[in-house]
C-alpha cells in the first residue's frame, strides 16, 4: 500500500509515527496529530525517499508545528504537495515556510489557505519565493490583506502556461492590485482576468492600467462592481490607445457617470481593437449617453455596447452601435426597456441602413406617435426588416398613419 487516506479519524502522534514511512502519499487531514505527530513527520521528512503527497488541512496545526515542518523541508527533495490549509499557523508561520522554501527546488504545490495570515506573514513569504522557479500552485485565499495577490503572483510566474486568472469576489483591495498588474506586465500568456466584486477602485486600476500599455496577451478584462470612478475609466482609455489586444472590457455596476462616459466616447473614438464593452448600472444619463454616440459615430468594430440599468437613452444607444456594427445580427429585440422618442432615434438613424436585421422587438416601451414617426422615415429606405413588433407603446392615431403610409412603400415589413 502507498497511498493512505485517513481524514477526519482520531490518529493522534503514534499514528503519525507508524504510518509516515510506510507511504509515498499521506492524507491524515482533520486529525488531531498534535505537536508530537508534526515531529514525528519533520523527522520523517528529513530522511524519507518515498513520501511526495502530504495533506494536514485542518489539523489545528500553530506557528510551531509549522517551524518543525520547514525545517525538515530544507533537505528533502521528494516532497511536491503540501496542504496546510484551515490551520492557525499565522504570520509567524508563513515567515518559517517563507525562510524554507527560499533553497526547496521541489515543491510544486503548497496550500496554505484560510491560515490567518495577515500582510507581514505574506511578505516573508514572497521573500522566501523571489528566487523559487517550482512552486506552481500556490493558494493563500481565505487570508487577509495581500495574501490572494501574492499567491496568485508566484503562480503565473512559475507557470508559464496559464491563460485564465478568475479572482471573483476575493476582497482584493487597490493596494493588493499591484502584485496582479506584475502578472500582467510580465506574462506571455494570460488572456483572460476576472476581478469582478472586489474593491480596487480608482487606484487600484492605475496598477492595472499602466501594465495593460505593455501586455500583448489579455483579450478579456472584467472589472464589475469594484467602485470604480471616471477617474479610473480614465486610467483604463489612456492605457487602451497603446494596447491592441484587448477585445471585451467588462465595467457593469461602477459608478463612471457622464464624466465616464465622456471620457470613454473621446479616447476611443478611433479605437479598433475592442468589441465588447459592458457599462450597466454606471449611473450614465442622457448627457453620457449623447457623448458616447458621438464618440463611437466613427467607430466600426465595438459589436455589443451594454447599456442596460443606467438612465435616459442610453440602451437605445447601446443598440445603435450594436445595430450599426455587428454585421450577422439578423434579431434585435428591445421590449421593456422604457425607450422614449428621443431613444428611438438613434435606433432608427442606424436602422435606416442596415442590411440584416429582419426582427425587431420595441413592445412594451414609451414610442408613441413620435417615435414611429422615426422608425417610419427609417424603414422606407430599409429593404430588410421583415418583422416588426410595436405593441403596447401608446400609439395613437397619427402613428397608424405612419405605419400605413410605410406599407404603401415597403411591402417587405409586417407590423404587430
Amino acid at each position: 500500500m502507498i497511498t493512505w487516506n485517513l481524514t477526519y479519524n482520531k490518529i493522534g502522534p503514534i499514528g503519525v509515527f507508524y504510518l509516515g514511512e510506510a507511504v509515498t502519499t499521506l492524507n491524515i487531514s482533520g486529525n488531531d496529530i498534535k505537536d508530537k505527530g508534526v515531529e514525528y513527520l519533520a523527522d520523517i521528512l528529513r530522511c524519507n525517499k518515498t513520501l511526495t503527497t502530504l495533506s494536514l488541512s485542518d489539523c489545528g496545526l500553530e506557528a510551531s508545528c509549522t517551524q518543525r515542518l520547514a525545517d525538515a523541508l530544507r533537505t528533502n527533495n521528494t516532497l511536491i504537495f503540501l496542504n496546510l490549509s484551515y490551520n492557525q499557523i499565522g504570520p509567524r508561520g508563513a515567515q518559517y515556510v517563507g525562510d524554507a522554501l527560499q533553497n526547496n527546488s521541489t515543491l510544486t504545490t503548497l496550500y496554505l489557505g484560510n491560515n490567518r495570515i495577515r500582510d507581514p506573514g505574506v511578505q516573508f513569504i514572497l521573500n522566501g519565493l523571489r528566487n523559487n522557479k517550482t512552486l506552481k500552485q500556490f493558494e493563500l485565499s481565505g487570508n487577509h490583506g495581500d495574501c490572494v495577490a501574492i499567491g496568485v503572483n508566484v503562480q503565473f510566474r512559475n507557470d508559464r502556461t496559464l491563460t485564465t486568472l478568475d479572482l471573483r469576489q476575493n476582497q482584493i483591495e487597490s493596494t493588493s492590485v499591484k502584485y496582479i498588474a506584475d502578472i500582467i506586465r510580465t506574462t506571455t500568456s494570460l488572456t483572460t482576468l476576472d476581478l469582478d466584486f472586489n474593491t480596487i477602485r480608482d487606484d487600484g486600476v492605475k496598477y492595472l492600467a499602466d501594465a495593460l500599455q505593455i501586455n500583448e496577451t489579455l483579450i478579456t478584462l472584467c472589472l464589475s462592481r469594484n467602485e470604480i470612478e471616471h477617474c479610473g475609466v480614465h486610467y483604463l482609455v489612456d492605457a487602451l490607445k497603446n494596447n491592441t489586444t484587448l477585445s471585451t472590457l467588462i465595467l457593469c455596476g461602477n459608478k463612471i457617470g457622464d464624466i465616464g462616459a465622456k471620457y470613454i466616447s473621446e479616447g476611443l473614438r478611433n479605437h479598433q481593437t475592442l468589441t465588447v464593452l459592458n457599462l450597466k448600472d454606471n449611473q450614465i444619463g442622457s448627457i453620457g449617453a449623447q457623448n458616447l454616440v458621438e464618440g463611437f459615430h466613427d467607430n466600426i468594430t465595438l459589436k455589443q455596447l451594454e447599456l442596460f440599468g443606467n438612465h435616459g437613452e442610453c440602451i437605445a444607444v447601446g443598440a445603435a452601435v450594436g445595430l450599426r456594427n455587428d454585421k450577422i445580427l439578423t434579431t434585435l429585440d428591445l421590449s421593456q426597456n422604457d425607450i422614449s422618442p428621443r431613444g428611438i432615434q438613434y435606433v432608427a438613424d442606424v436602422l435606416r441602413k442596415n442590411s440584416t436585421i429582419t426582427t425587431l422587438i420595441l413592445t412594451h416601451n414609451q414610442l408613441r406617435d413620435s417615435g414611429v414617426h422615426c422608425l417610419a422615415v427609417a424603414l422606407k429606405d430599409n429593404s430588410t426588416l421583415v418583422k416588426l413588433h410595436i405593441g403596447n407603446n401608446q400609439v395613437e392615431d397619427t402613428g397608424a398613419y405612419d405605419i400605413a403610409s410605410v406599407l404603401r412603400v415597403n411591402t417587405c415589413v409586417k407590423y404587430s
